[in-house]
């Protein structure tokens, strides 16, 4: 019956249809997990940087005033 055929074969796709959405479900939860630790990474190097900003520019003042002050 050519019906049966349709069916199987829309059977079929709706199957490669399915996998091909886990695979991307999978991928974009891996994805969303990589940019979890980099939003974490680039924070704690933006924070790393401030400390050090911070230290230098003290420590510069601390050199500028004269020292009879």
């Amino acid at each position: 019956n050519p019906g049966d055929a349709r069916v199987t074969e829309l059977e079929i796709k709706v199957a490669y249809l399915e996998d091909t959405i886990k695979q991307l479900d999978d991928e974009v939860y891996r994805q969303q997990r990589q940019i979890e630790r980099l939003e974490i990474l680039s924070n704690k190097l933006a924070q790393d940087m401030q400390a050090m900003a911070d230290r230098v520019g003290s420590a510069t003042t601390e050199q500028e005033i004269p020292p009879h002050y």
